[in-house]
């Protein structure tokens, strides 16, 4: 098929740009669907819009439902659409130009969009994605290729005045089938990046600090199998130039025994990016002759993360497999393209890119790969020694087949089955899913390397235990299936202590704090329904903090006994109930001293690249936490001896640097100090982001309660002087399976980053308060309060 040109109407673009940020008049908003503009059905296909923003898509023939579907994401979420699929490509420089990340930014700062086309072009996403599309059955292949046409039918009919943020973009070039195998792929990608970015501290601290100093900041490491090669040094390990934050989820289920309905009930609320809007997830309906489907489908591919089918719900939460292995390259003396392995030698393949920028020079980049991964030209161990970087492979084939296989299920079997197909896809998810009938079961999917050892730690090339012998089969990933304790929970930690090594080690994944407080709440009351399952969502009660408290406000008692800010703080801190709500004094001033405080124990005990990337990374609060707690904690005694204070000193130290930054920041009125004061949520398009001009584009901005291991969690980025939420809950789902064909939901936008539309800022502000809109599998003449249907006849 020839694909589309589409150019772009740039000045008319800008002409718009200017029309909405002057204009004070509300443009009616145009319907989202035009008949017009949608080619090539086969059959009747009708679209309904909700008041809730729902999109309900009802087809004859399977295809147009992917036809429709892919209509309203190019029109609602192209740009993120297309970001995915140029970081699958390793293509950025051309989307945005070499743009040059500010000095200003840790850990990033001073590299270019180049420096990361150069990490991932090289993983060979886009070859992957040709490879696979044709080994998609002939139905699955339609659907994707639906997908695409129903992408290109509303970039044509756009006719290049395409949406604003795009001005400021490349060319813009027509989507394609294998495109969403990208998206998949781009999507997956960026949330294994974490465990990676753990990997490569943990591994830079035993070059840089040693094995003895290693053992005490990751005492949960798996130390009985360590190689023994690693003895401090200067040179740091490399670091992989995307630097993803910390990405979780919580999911639950339990039986009918602890539900007032007697029927299971399915909980997801998927933590991801809050921005740019509209939300991550497109909350669609679909339904055709071989099912009736509702969830969240991922940016550019058709496939659902949450969802019910009217016999099954089910809702994800990223495991934080160990996807990634470093192995010491040590090259045959006699033939340099050939290394040592377990084998004997085997071949090093040499390979050769041209990556382009918009607006710049071309950079020409090589590497090479062998069995044990990718060979980039500036990853060595401190002796010089290269290192190779090896990446979980990806079915997409069996991914996609499973999505519709999940669609369809109306059994246990049914859904086991499309699990087992999901396993071989790009994501590393806990599956939690319900039937109806009482079943409840939490399955792991995503590829797990069948390893003699753990793969944390980096071994020689020649080391038996670099090897993997293929993947696990489906059957043997952790799993929990109808326990005893009628519930199931995860929340992005080891779900399953004695299962978790088959996944990775406690160095990869996050604190079972959220994991936990679930537990705890499930437990509170007999039986549950949608509304205090709804409560458990928004908790944001630290118990983790309480002991933390205690053992600081003794620490800090005798600022009780004076006078001024100082003791007010102190006074705060220890009359706080360990809730992370907006109107918190206590959680603000907790908050910062723990981030002070293990910042400034860790530049102690550490060198100071070890210490900038521990800090940085995941692993340092639940690390100063655990210090805090254990009176016999080896890293007390190494502080004592590098510095001459206790931990008791920098408790008091950190305490007092919190209050005066505080008090710079916000002035002698604890009142300024509340956690919604300075931890906020500003969620807007990508223009919302420019300054003084994109308030037109903002969807809400807003005192945000929660932090990062709280049920309803928080991970912020720095916005000037306040804390601005980057990953949260951005949408929240429910499904009582004694309705099965209803569930409850909230959304952080609405489907389009219009401003004048209500579905934008409208279900923002509800998201904002913790309010749920239910939306069922309706028929089409059945959806109340319908903002907009349009039938398309071929």
């Amino acid at each position: 098929m020839k694909k589309p040109s589409l150019p772009k109407r740039r000045i008319a673009m800008l002409g718009r740009l200017v029309s909405q940020i002057f204009s004070q008049a509300v443009p009616l908003a145009a319907p989202t669907i035009d008949r017009s503009a949608i080619s090539r059905l086969h059959g009747r296909l009708e679209f309904v819009r909700d008041n809730n923003g729902v999109a309900h898509l009802y087809a004859e023939v399977e295809s147009d439902l992917y036809i429709g579907v892919g209509y309203l994401q190019a029109v609602e979420r192209f740009m993120i659409m297309d970001t995915l699929r140029h970081v699958a490509t390793g293509r950025l420089s051309e989307l945005f130009a070499n743009i040059r990340i500010p000095a200003s930014v840790e850990r990033i700062g001073g590299l270019t969009l180049q420096d990361f086309d150069a990490f991932l072009r090289p993983l060979g996403f886009e070859q992957e994605a040709l490879r696979d599309f044709p080994r998609l059955p002939i139905e699955e292949q339609r659907c994707l290729e639906a997908f695409a046409q129903g992408v290109n039918d509303a970039l044509i009919h756009m006719n290049g005045v395409y949406p604003p943020e795009m001005l400021f973009t490349g060319k813009l070039i027509p989507w394609t089938a294998e495109d969403c195998l990208l998206a998949a792929r781009a999507s997956a990608l960026i949330v294994s990046l974490v465990p990676l970015e753990n990997e490569l501290t943990f591994d830079n601290i035993r070059v840089q600090e040693g094995d003895a100093i290693a053992r005490m900041i990751y005492p949960d490491a798996p130390w009985d199998d360590v190689p023994d090669y690693c003895q401090g040094g200067e040179s740091e390990i490399p670091d992989g130039p995307l630097d993803p934050p910390n990405m979780g989820s919580n999911n639950w289920a339990v039986t009918g025994k602890r539900s007032r309905s007697g029927a299971p009930i399915v909980c997801n609320d998927p933590h991801v990016p809050v921005l740019p809007a509209p939300t991550y997830w497109q909350h669609v309906h679909l339904e055709c002759p071989q099912y009736s489907v509702q969830g969240g489908m991922f940016p550019g591919y058709p496939g659902m993360g949450f969802g019910h089918n009217g016999h099954i719900a089910w809702g994800c939460t990223t495991v934080f497999r160990d996807a990634w292995d470093l192995s010491r390259i040590q090259r045959a003396e006699t033939h340099s393209d050939r290394y040592l392995t377990s084998k004997g030698t085997e071949s090093i393949l040499h390979h050769r890119a041209t990556l382009n920028a918009r607006f710049g020079r071309s950079r020409e980049v090589e590497w090479e790969s062998c069995r044990h991964g990718i060979i980039y030209p500036e990853w060595r161990h401190p002796d010089g020694t290269e290192l190779a970087l090896k990446f979980v492979a990806c079915d997409h084939a069996a991914h996609f087949s499973g999505h519709r296989a999940l669609y369809s299920a109306s059994s246990v079997e049914d859904t086991q089955s499309a699990l087992a197909k999901l396993n071989g896809g790009p994501f590393d998810f806990n599956m939690v899913y319900a039937h109806k009938d009482g079943h409840i079961a939490w399955e792991q999917i995503g590829q797990l390397p069948r390893r003699a050892k753990d793969g944390l730690f980096i071994r020689d090339s020649s080391d038996p235990n670099t090897d993997w012998d293929g993947y696990l089969d489906f059957s043997e990933n952790p799993k929990i299936i109808n326990p005893d304790s009628d519930m199931i929970v995860t929340a992005n930690t080891d779900t399953c202590p004695k299962q978790f090594p088959k996944i990775a080690t406690r160095v990869h994944c996050e604190p079972r704090h959220r994991q936990e407080r679930i537990i705890a709440l499930l437990n509170e009351k007999q039986e549950h329904d949608w509304k205090s399952m709804a409560l458990i969502q928004r908790d944001v009660m630290a118990v983790y903090a309480e002991p933390l408290r205690d053992m600081i406000c003794e620490v800090l008692g005798h600022y009780a006994n004076t006078a001024g800010l100082l003791a007010e703080a102190s006074v705060s801190l220890e009359q706080w109930d360990c809730q992370f709500t907006v109107d918190s004094v206590g959680a603000t001033i907790f908050t910062y001293m723990r981030k002070i405080l293990a910042q400034t124990v860790f530049g102690a005990v550490l060198g100071s690249e070890s210490a900038k990337r521990f800090t940085h990374g995941q692993r340092s609060i639940p690390r100063i936490e655990l210090m805090i707690l254990d009176a016999d904690d080896p890293l007390r005694e190494l502080l004592q001896e590098k510095t001459g204070n206790s931990i008791e000193f920098f408790i008091q130290q950190s305490f007092e640097q919190s209050v005066n930054k505080l008090m710079t920041d916000w002035g002698d009125n604890l009142s300024a100090w509340r956690w919604g004061n300075i931890h906020r949520v500003r969620i807007g398009s990508p223009l919302a982001e420019i300054p003084r001009w994109g308030k037109p584009w903002e969807a809400i901005e807003a005192p945000m309660p929660g932090e990062a291991n709280t049920i309803s969690p928080s991970v912020t980025t720095p916005d000037g002087k306040r804390l601005r939420m980057l990953i949260g809950a951005s949408s929240r789902f429910i499904c009582d399976l004694g309705k099965p064909k209803e569930a409850w939901f909230a959304h952080s936008t609405g489907p389009v980053v219009d401003p004048h539309s209500p579905l934008y800022k409208g279900l923002a502000d509800k998201w904002h308060k913790f309010e749920y809109f239910r939306s069922a599998l309706w028929k089409a003449d059945k959806v109340p309060n319908v903002r907009e249907r349009v039938i398309l006849i071929p």
